[in-house]
């Protein structure tokens, strides 16, 4: 399998998510779902392909740019405050009076934080948060515009 193709595809997909969730932040569910699942998938690819499809010169440098953006990602302090915080609800929840299902559901809730993570480890370059922050921006007005639109009839 070719590597460099498949990876392509997982950064266009991810930068594609994290746009499309800066976009949709205010607006429906919906949306802000399919990118952060959009989101995951493309992760999850390509830390798949920087562990088991490097066979290549340039697929082993595209691994090493994935590996570094790990590191980036893991070196802020939030993302270890995030990890320890999910992993102690975790273990609290063994000796927890609740339901397994309520628990659980708290859990996943919490768990949304790990989107911060993910981002800060898709966004290589700086016009990758100026394209999000565009897009976050756009929300916003059309958010604003559509506000001012109901208020005049």
């Amino acid at each position: 399998m070719r590597f460099q193709p498949v990876l392509s595809l997982a950064k266009a997909l991810t930068l594609g998510a994290s746009f499309a969730l800066a976009v949709s932040v205010n607006l429906g569910v919906a949306l802000v779902s399919i990118s952060k699942a959009a989101l995951l998938l493309g992760v999850g690819l390509m830390l798949l392909l920087a562990c088991f499809g490097a066979s290549t010169q340039s697929d082993r440098e595209s691994a090493k740019e994935i590996k570094e953006s790990i590191k980036r990602a893991w070196s802020f302090n939030a993302t270890k405050v995030i990890a320890a915080c999910l992993l102690w609800m975790l273990v609290t929840s063994i000796w927890s009076t609740s339901n397994t299902h309520d628990w659980m559901v708290a859990w996943i809730r919490h768990a949304r934080l790990l989107v911060f993570p993910i981002l800060i480890f898709c966004f290589r370059h700086p016009r990758h948060v100026i394209l999000a922050l565009r897009g976050l921006v756009i929300g916003q007005i059309f958010i604003v515009v559509c506000s001012w639109l109901l208020w005049l009839g």
